[in-house]
């Protein structure tokens, strides 16, 4: 009786625990889903945030360099930097604003205000500049970024000292980005995205330069007409891209060119002041013609005559006196060297006044370098053919040779010049 008892209570104890397992089977299948969507929303939600803090990084370190005197296109390399190993920096998914309104404060306890607000400008008489895509945004700066929300934090985190912000200039730069989710979770991903978050960040930081001096450094540089290479710069121990206080005094003798033999590494002079190289003899054209090379002589002095220093003529840009970095610029083949003397050191007194000139650095490649070597000679055209020099930079020279040399001296130079390195010239040309 005892064992049947036994028995029959081990198979109910066993139905038991089947029943049991069945039961938490049925638990589990009810609960996997809720589980799982918990365990994608922290996933993508961790991924939002650390695309977040990239680009917020991106925001913050744009922000910084327009702060300290850095242009537009120079905040978007910033941007760029910041964001390339950890963003996809495509016109797809990132769009990039800069903004430098002045912030008004007024009353007791003080009230900040954008200065010149209208409805059409709500930021006031800041200008607000899509520099990520290169072919424009979609929109204005638009919520949930608003000029309120942003004066708002301002006004916050100024608190008791927002007095002293009146008549300050900030500099704001605000990127929207679409990150991509990695499960595409419908509920994540707003309409019109292509299943990306969308998201936006912005920094705001006093500007700590006039912006009369961020934009002289916009604009164009004016340059006697005289180029110099890269190679020949680097060649000599010098920094041609940053000013080295140890460079400066350094003195090198550099040969000119000749294009068509393959030299062209050396130095060469440039283009105008001969009305689109109308008059290439150095000699002749109007009496403004030498002004190259007399004081101040520069391209800006030769427009004096109605007279544009010479674009490429294969240059889109509109004939002016300012240079950027990236433009055109032709050579002038024919000029002698003897006469350029005469100029540069005797007449124009340079060499001897120890004048600091500005002059155009460009950046050697040799035929078959892509997208294009550099010089490089363009056949066809109304110039038949021009030899024409991309700048890259600009430094500033003192010119270093026997002020006794005119042309035809004995002794004198036919082929070199000798240069005294003053630094690389960061002033202008940064853009147009």
């Amino acid at each position: 009786m005892n064992l049947y008892r036994k028995t029959k209570t081990g198979i109910g104890l066993g139905r038991g625990k089947r029943a049991r397992r069945g039961q938490s089977l049925v638990e589990f299948a009810l609960t996997l889903p809720v589980l799982l969507t918990i365990l994608a929303g922290v996933v993508e939600v961790a991924n939002i945030l650390a695309v977040y803090n990239r680009a917020q990084m991106a925001s913050r370190e744009g922000t910084r360099f327009g702060a300290q005197g850095g242009t537009n296109a120079g905040i978007m390399t910033v941007v760029e930097q910041s964001s390339t190993d950890s963003l996809m920096a495509t016109e797809e998914q990132m769009q990039v604003w800069v903004i430098r309104p002045v912030i008004l404060a007024s009353g007791s306890p003080a009230a900040l205000s954008w200065a010149a607000p209208t409805t059409i400008a709500a930021w006031g008489a800041a200008d607000v500049e899509c520099v990520f895509p290169t072919t424009g945004c979609d929109d204005p700066v638009d919520p949930p970024l608003t000029p309120a929300q942003v004066l708002g934090d301002v006004q916050a985190i100024a608190g008791d000292n927002a007095a002293a912000f009146n008549n300050t200039r900030f500099v704001i730069t605000v990127v929207r980005y679409d990150a991509d989710m990695i499960l595409r979770l419908p509920w994540f991903s707003p309409p019109d995205t292509g299943g990306r978050f969308r998201m936006w960040t912005y920094t705001i930081m006093r500007q700590e330069v006039e912006q009369t001096a961020i934009s002289l450094k916009v604009g164009g540089c004016s340059a006697y007409s005289v180029a110099l290479s890269k190679q020949a710069i680097e060649a000599a121990g010098i920094n041609a891209n940053t000013t080295n206080p140890m460079d400066i005094g350094k003195e090198f003798t550099v040969t000119r060119n000749d294009e068509y033999a393959g030299q062209r590494e050396g130095f060469a002079f440039l283009g105008w002041n001969w009305e689109h190289l109308g008059h290439e003899d150095f000699t002749s054209g109007p009496s403004t013609a030498q002004g190259s090379f007399e004081f101040p002589g520069n391209s800006v002095a030769c427009d004096a005559a109605g007279i544009p220093f010479a674009y490429s003529e294969y240059d889109v840009s509109p004939p002016d006196t300012s240079m950027h970095r990236g433009d055109w610029v032709l050579l002038n083949p024919d000029v002698n060297m003897s006469h350029a003397m005469d100029e540069l050191v005797s007449t124009g007194g340079h060499a001897d006044l120890e004048r600091h000139l500005r002059i155009i650095i460009y950046d050697y490649k040799p035929d078959g370098t892509l997208p294009y070597p550099n010089p490089r000679l363009h056949v066809g055209g109304p110039l038949t053919q021009a030899w024409e020099y991309q700048i890259y930079g600009f430094a500033k020279i003192v010119l270093v040779q026997d002020g006794s040399c005119k042309g035809g001296t004995a002794g004198c130079p036919t082929d070199q010049m000798t240069f005294q390195w003053q630094g690389v010239d960061l002033s202008c040309g940064f853009e147009e």
